[in-house]
């Protein structure tokens, strides 16, 4: 895990925008010089560079069930402290981060904290509203599947790219307020268990995590309108069904499932109260019930994109 020699830099796609690093970031896809200039910049410091832990005011902290442990702290100046306990430091500020990585760091981890805290992070300061959800993309728009952890959010998603329905985004939604409301195109590799993409007749690479990480045909465009969101609810048996939700049990759903909610702290709340109405008001929110079997998964993702923008939307 070395970074590149001085003046050599990798360029990576991801949220719709260009992130450049100063080391390989195993699974993110690559872009070329043409793409454009950088959104974002990724640099490694050395450790004791970073400023002190004491002078930051703490915010949250999440404990990864056989994960690490991840905090987040905020300085007086708007600089953000991400400490991951596996990987090292991350500050962040505007469009930039700085990594001091702990000596054993995986760069396939750094790469992992990399979508799925820092980025996310830095568009959260920009204005955006990063949801822990994964999204398709329909002739309607795009398909937001969001659900607790476990509950198929990315088999989901996995069984319509297999359908035929672009990726465009896992693990992580990043929605901008509208109108129209939108979703950024993530970019970024899908990742189930082998049951899964074995399930489904779908290669995959194994991640390192117990996943495999799917190559799937993605979607082209930098962001695109969202045709609906779906709340995901694993059922042991029965048909698919889509439900309509009351809006404040939709809303305490949504703002449940903010990406960032638990390393905000309690003061975030508000906020994801306020981005979670403006979804709810702006395009269907609906609950999507599919059952626990896999043998299953096929059909239910063709009923799905088949009623893309018309039972979703009614």
């Amino acid at each position: 895990m070395r970074p590149h020699p001085a003046g050599s830099n990798a360029r990576y796609a991801c949220f719709g925008g260009i992130l450049e690093s100063d080391r390989v970031l195993p699974g993110l896809r690559p872009a070329s010089d043409a793409a454009g200039p950088a959104s974002w910049r990724f640099r490694t410091v050395a450790r004791g560079a970073d400023a002190p832990a004491d002078q930051a005011r703490a915010l949250g902290t999440v404990r990864v069930a056989d994960g690490p442990t991840i905090s987040l702290r905020a300085y007086a100046d708007g600089v953000h402290r991400l400490d991951v306990s596996d990987t090292g430091l991350y500050l962040v500020r505007d469009a930039d981060v700085a990594h001091a990585p702990t000596p054993d760091a995986d760069a396939r981890a750094i790469a992992l904290d990399v979508v799925g805290h820092v980025l996310p992070l830095l568009l959260h300061r920009a204005g955006a509203w990063p949801l822990h959800a994964s999204a398709v993309a329909t002739d309607a728009g795009a398909l937001v599947l969001v659900g607790a952890r476990g509950a198929g959010k990315s088999t989901l998603a996995a069984a319509c790219t297999a359908a035929g329905a672009p990726l465009v985004a896992d693990d992580t939604a990043v929605i901008e307020s509208g109108p129209p409301t939108r979703i950024r195109a993530a970019g970024l590799p899908l990742r189930v268990r082998p049951d899964v993409a074995d399930a489904l007749g779908v290669a995959g690479e194994d991640d390192g995590w117990g996943k495999r990480r799917l190559d799937v045909v993605q979607s082209s465009d930098g962001d695109l309108p969202v045709a609906a969101v779906l709340l995901v609810q694993p059922s042991a048996a029965g048909e698919a069904l889509i439900e309509p939700m009351v809006p404040r049990a939709a809303i305490a759903t949504l703002a449940a499932s903010s990406k960032l909610a638990a390393l905000l702290g309690p003061e975030y709340a508000p906020d994801a109260l306020l981005a979670a109405a403006r979804l709810v008001e702006s395009v269907p929110v609906r609950r999507l019930v599919i059952p626990r079997d896999l043998a299953a998964l096929p059909r239910v993702a063709r009923a799905l994109l088949a009623s893309a923008g018309r039972a979703v939307a009614a």
